[in-house]
């Protein structure tokens, strides 16, 4: 529940009101004279939704109506004089003269609301001058649905479907949009069973469980940085956002960044599971093979691609007219081409008997088998980093995605010059370091090894009346972590540039983004961070579990 605390500038608490709601039916399939289902088709379905409107309070600094005009008088201080960039000169009456504006700037003027607090005589910045209400409303609805039918006397089959969604809006500041932060999962279970006789049964079943969650929003962010017209950023998008504005004074930042932000995974699994019991013997035997998907946002930077742009008043003295003039003191971008996108299936055996040795003693023993490939990312949004190479060790990235690597971060580790080469001068008697195809390290395309001799015993034990004991050896899995771990490395393509005042003026001005140059600088050599590469030679962790009770 939300805290009910007064946030400054509330005089009252907002009322809270849920509504939870839900309808469930269930039973036999029967429809007169069509189909009578009632000893052996059956099904069962529920619903339920919550309601919980909210509004959260924001509060925030944004231009006056004059500074908005260019007019910054009022804040203007003695010996701190609104200054021409490029004339050196102070401006008349601290204000810009009609037309400085830039188009880039008017439309950004687009998402800074106007004041609406009655104290404007209070010094800019030192208390919020915009105070509105937003929707923060929490809305979820779930459907479940079941469906059974017997067939014959040796058959049966069922089907389970869970739906289920989250939904509450996410505020954003100044006039971008809310957001919507949604946790949504599609889960789906089928069975089919068989008895061939008594004692011989098998099922066989499929399932997925479909999962996102994460904050999408309406705005169109493409559409709009094309209204900005800023060289360099654009043309292609991969994903929403908006440009992030900073300001080193009170004026709050436009700094929503990524608007869609999903997480989404994806797990298909077929299983089948044979029962067999003959004699004193219970046995199982079966299968179990899964897809796996796991999709994250890739990002470096701020608004990444949309462009990052800090203003501290070092042309004009104050942060906002130099935005308004287009002269951001710095810029950095990014160019994401895709989102990280990790596949693998996993594979397991076993097999399992269940021992009646006397009405005293009873034995469980088995063997498990599993093996995990390593996660792929077909786009090529991964890097690894190889140690064996003596006294440079090796960066490996994915067959086919040599253009997604980022020129600044090869350099900060002094990489050869030639993909798949180790020709280059050494730096600081270190060798350059290759970068390799996964094809020319001899590895997968999960860019590391997979163990598959992961042989899992288990043993248990029952002496009737009162000791019984176990021992087994269990896979630790860590999933979408080691996955993760290998990705934001050899493509993170971060573009600095700095805006130098001149005897003629600022270095550049929108809509021009920088004055030329890769953006890179010098290498830092050393700076490169494969902190949490895999091990080439992975082998998933276990643990060895006994238990003696008596």
């Amino acid at each position: 529940m939300p805290s009910t605390a007064l946030a400054f500038g509330e005089t009252s608490k907002p009322q809270k009101v849920g509504n939870d709601f839900s309808v469930t039916l269930g039973g036999p399939v029967y429809l007169p004279r069509l189909y009578d289902g009632r000893n052996k088709t059956f099904f069962f379905g529920t619903y339920e939704g919550f309601r919980f409107p909210l509004g959260s309070l924001d509060q925030e600094v944004v231009p006056t109506d004059a500074m908005r005009a260019g007019d910054f008088s009022a804040i203007a201080t003695p010996g701190k004089p609104l200054m021409n960039p490029f004339t050196g000169t102070p401006y008349q009456n601290n204000t810009l003269p009609s037309g400085s504006v830039t188009a880039a700037s008017q439309q950004f003027l687009t998402l800074f609301p106007h004041p609406t607090s009655a104290n404007q005589s209070a010094p800019f910045g030192s208390v919020p001058n915009y105070i509105t209400n937003k929707d923060n409303s929490y809305n979820s609805d779930q459907y479940d649905l079941r469906g059974d039918q017997y067939i014959g006397h040796k058959a049966s089959t069922f089907a389970r479907y869970t739906w289920k969604s989250i939904d509450q809006k996410q505020p954003n500041q100044l006039l971008v949009p809310s957001s919507d932060f949604i946790d949504q999962y599609n889960i789906l279970v089928t069975s089919f069973s068989y008895n061939f006789r008594p004692t011989l049964l098998n099922e066989f079943r499929f399932g997925f469980t479909l999962a996102k969650y994460g904050s999408t929003n309406a705005f169109d962010g493409p559409g709009f940085a094309k209204k900005v017209g800023l060289s360099g950023v654009g043309p292609d998008f991969p994903f929403n956002g908006v440009t992030e504005l900073d300001f080193s004074g009170a004026t709050t930042n436009l700094g929503a960044d990524r608007l869609d932000n999903l997480y989404k995974s994806r797990t298909f699994q077929f299983n089948d599971n044979l029962s067999w019991t003959k004699g004193r013997h219970s046995m199982k035997y079966g299968f179990d093979i899964r897809g796996i998907e796991a999709i994250t946002p890739l990002g470096f930077y701020g608004a990444d691609n949309y462009g990052t742009f800090g203003f501290n008043g070092q042309f004009t003295n104050y942060d906002f007219a130099d935005f308004l003039l287009g002269l951001p003191s710095n810029t950095e971008i990014d160019v994401v081409k895709q989102d990280n996108d990790g596949q693998t299936h996993h594979f397991h055996l076993f097999g399992q008997d269940t021992f009646q040795v006397s009405p005293h003693l009873t034995l469980t023993y088995g063997l498990r088998w599993e093996y995990h490939p390593a996660y792929h990312d077909p786009s090529g949004n991964i890097g690894n980093f190889d140690p064996r190479v003596p006294r440079s060790g090796a960066v490996i990235y994915p067959d086919g995605a040599a253009s997604l690597l980022a020129p600044g971060f090869l350099a900060d580790f002094n990489a050869c010059p030639t993909l798949g080469s180790n020709q280059r001068p050494s730096v600081n008697s270190a060798p350059c370091t290759p970068v390799l195809s996964n094809s020319q390290a001899h590895l997968p395309s999960g860019l590391r090894t997979a163990f598959k001799r992961r042989f899992m015993p288990s043993f248990g034990f029952a002496y009737r009346p009162a000791i019984r004991g176990g021992f087994g050896v269990y896979n630790i899995t860590l999933l979408g972590r080691n996955f993760y771990s290998l990705t934001g490395t050899l493509q993170s393509d971060t573009r600095i540039f700095q805006n130098i005042e001149s005897s003629s003026g600022p270095a550049y001005q929108w809509p021009a983004i920088n004055a030329g140059g890769s953006g890179l600088g010098a290498p830092a050599y050393g700076t490169a961070y494969f902190g949490t590469a895999n091990d080439i030679d992975w082998k998933d962790s276990y643990s060895m579990q006994w238990n003696l009770l008596g």
